[in-house]
């Protein structure tokens, strides 16, 4: 798919409006076939594990009981502040990103199984995983596993802000509650995961999921950020910097999470072990396989539309062309400045998405790795593959 896209974007100008037109059309189509094959392990998966993906966090959200952020989030809607287009896509997709993880955690808890007489297990568990295959234990995990989630996703979205900034007064209101929205609700998502959390009645779990809290974090903390709080590339930036900020990003959740739904199904440290490990490989999966979407599919991005700059191909490329990065920090007081167009179309045409959807099958090939220990449910673990074998082709 990759190389085949470089060619069309390397064609266009001879192609002409013909060209164009077909070549819209075959993403078109190739990107309706990705979706549909996305869309299959999805569905299939709700059906093994008994529930459908759940939308536990966007009602704690949107209604005024529970976080009580509904009216406020409301009043935000004309705004331009990025926490609504945040919340617009949890809402409208998130069947697609966010209740995903969750789902995963319950296709695992199947995978593994549990433990009879175990004393990691409660009371009236062993009964529970007979007759469900899941504990209850688990379903809440994986609704802690949104709510953190949710939350990171929401707090990442305040912004900087100064009038010397913002010079339009309305402007800068709307901006300033939107932050407080955005700081609010994040906030109090992460206390009501914290309180489900301690709930499990596990102290080891508690501890797995604090830190994932705290690591989420601490990745905002080791990448630069521009006047407006937004990651931006430093000079000394590379692939191996990048997989160790995703891997407290979005690894770390979903490793201590998987780690902790085997634990509370009475399994040992080898197969816990096990399970952080796929976990892990599993964010970054995900992560890359977002961040290669701008490279790979014209449907998603609009041409000269800004990207992330800490994206992987676009790290691997700055940490081809050093001299890149000088150009940068120009851009780095206001980042409207940066010709997105230019960039893009060189880091299309430098081998470096190829090289990151590379680094993706790798991923998926250790996440699948991981797995293989697991297997006390062959449908849930052949659901598991489909989710993760559909990232794989972007």
């Amino acid at each position: 798919m990759l190389p085949a896209l470089s060619r069309c974007i390397s064609q266009v100008n001879f192609t002409g409006v013909r060209g164009l037109v077909r070549m819209s059309h075959s993403l078109t189509l190739a990107n309706d076939k990705r979706l549909a094959q996305w869309n299959r392990a999805i569905s299939n998966a709700e059906k093994i594990v008994g529930l459908p993906s759940s939308n536990f966090t966007m009602k704690l959200l949107m209604s005024d009981s529970g976080v009580g952020a509904g009216s406020h989030i409301r009043k935000l809607l004309n705004t331009t502040h990025p926490v609504i287009k945040t919340i617009k896509k949890l809402i409208y997709n998130g069947r697609n990103n966010l209740q995903t993880r969750g789902l995963v955690i319950l296709l695992l808890s199947r995978c593994a199984g549990h433990i009879e007489g175990s004393p990691q297990m409660l009371l009236g568990e062993w009964e529970e995983a007979t007759v469900d295959g899941i504990t209850e234990r688990q379903k809440n995990l994986s609704e802690i596993v949104e709510m953190v989630y949710t939350s990171h996703l929401i707090h990442r979205d305040v912004l900087n802000l100064s009038r010397e900034l913002i010079t339009d007064e309305s402007l800068l209101n709307d901006l300033q509650y939107g932050n407080k929205i955005a700081i609010l609700v994040g906030d109090i998502l992460i206390a009501n995961a914290s309180k489900k959390t301690s709930e499990l009645n596990n102290c080891k779990v508690l501890e797995l999921i604090a830190s994932a809290i705290g690591n989420f974090m601490k990745s905002e903390f080791v990448v630069r950020h521009d006047t407006f709080g937004k990651p931006f590339p430093a000079a000394s930036m590379t692939s191996s910097h990048w997989e160790d900020r995703i891997v407290l990003n979005s690894g770390a959740l979903l490793s201590s999470a998987c780690q902790s739904t085997v634990l509370m199904a009475g399994h040992g440290d080898s197969a816990q072990q096990k399970a952080n490990e796929f976990g892990k490989c599993l964010g970054l999966v995900w992560q890359l396989h977002e961040e290669l979407q701008p490279f790979s599919n014209l449907i998603y991005q609009a041409p000269g539309a800004p990207f992330d700059l800490t994206s992987l191909p676009c790290v691997l490329f700055l940490e081809r062309n050093p001299h890149l990065v000088q150009s940068l920090e120009t851009s780095l007081e206001n980042i409207n400045h940066i010709d997105y167009s230019d960039l893009y179309t060189q880091i299309l045409a430098s081998g470096c998405v190829e090289e990151a959807n590379l680094r993706l099958n790798s991923y998926v090939h250790e996440c699948l790795a991981n797995l293989d220990t697991f297997d006390s449910c062959y449908k849930a673990k052949q659901a598991l593959t489909d989710i993760i074998e559909a990232m794989k082709h972007v």
